[in-house]
């Protein structure tokens, strides 16, 4: 074995390790996205000294799922998100390694060529493979991103038919046939393209016009991850939707009300949540602001008009 496919598969083991040790975390922030609050909203004083009605944060979020389901509980759905993962990043490799070094369509590259100096249109053709390999990548892994999102909205209802990736494979075939297998998948697409544009130029603007001395060249390995920051936080709501979607309308209780309407589609989902200001929910892990109705009571003390969890 070479030091090449070595240093691969110690990336495999380091990157299954750090996703298993946060796992709990995803869990609880994938059941907040879905809407489930088992604990209300209480009063706090924010920043500026005024009242604001908080959920609790992620940490009490996990330890409520500990107490529930034990230790063990935790790690939910772990499985298919690993298998998930793990077909994301092999097809992407696989397709990427194909692309590089191949030349665009003639079309293409002759318009390019045309219209853009060297240091774009290297951008537009990188960005171009990244797109290409990285959907591939999300599409292979999809139906395992469903079951992993499905196997998490179980602890809402107490069922059991997502347990396994082969129960959840034999599920989705029998009540919803290929279709199933890819809920949400086209939020989860137009996230992932958006993301990759979005950071690619903001990475090379920084670095092209911000940071284009030799002074900064050891700021510029900085750029990438700081646009990824930003970004993501742009592109979240295709995250919150496709998440969403990819339980919505299933025969889970979390698929319905009353947890969450039935939405008709995704840009039906994201309409609701816009009106309701909710496409950012879950994105805050720590600070989790609640955002619906409120009224005061006798004493003054501002209390939350929420439904009921059953």
């Amino acid at each position: 074995m070479d030091s090449s496919s070595m240093d691969r598969g110690a990336q495999i083991v380091l990157g299954a390790g750090v996703t298993a040790l946060f796992h709990p975390i995803a869990y609880a922030k994938v059941l907040i996205q879905i809407g489930y609050e088992p604990v209300g909203p209480t009063l706090h004083t924010g920043l500026l000294g005024g009242k604001t009605l908080m959920y609790p944060n992620v940490f009490s979020y996990v330890g409520y799922i500990k107490k529930t389901d034990g230790f063990s509980g935790l790690y939910r759905g772990l499985a298919p998100r690993l298998i998930s993962a793990g077909a994301s990043n092999f097809v992407s490799n696989a397709v990427q390694s194909h692309l590089v070094g191949r030349p665009l369509a003639t079309e293409v590259e002759s318009k390019i060529d045309e219209a853009f100096g060297e240091g774009v249109k290297r951008l537009l053709k990188d960005t171009l493979y990244e797109t290409c390999s990285r959907c591939a990548g999300v599409i292979a892994s999809q139906p395992f991103h469903v079951i992993f999102v499905r196997s998490v909205a179980q602890f809402i209802g107490r069922e059991t038919k997502y347990s396994s990736p082969l129960s959840a494979i034999s599920e989705i075939w029998e009540k919803e046939g290929i279709l199933g297998f890819f809920s949400g998948l086209i939020p989860r697409l137009l996230g992932e393209v958006l993301t990759i544009w979005l950071a690619n130029t903001i990475t090379y603007t920084i670095n092209s016009y911000i940071l284009s001395d030799k002074c900064h060249e050891d700021k510029r390995g900085y750029t990438s991850m700081f646009s990824q920051l930003v970004v993501t936080q742009i592109t979240y709501p295709f995250n919150l939707v496709a998440n969403i979607m990819a339980v919505n309308g299933s025969d889970l209780y979390a698929g319905g009300r009353p947890i969450s309407p039935v939405y008709a589609s995704w840009v039906d989902c994201w309409s609701r949540l816009k009106d309701q200001n909710q496409l950012k929910r879950g994105s805050s892990l720590f600070w989790r602001t609640y955002k619906g109705p409120s009224i005061i009571n006798k004493a003054g003390i501002i209390m939350p008009v929420i439904e009921p969890v059953y």
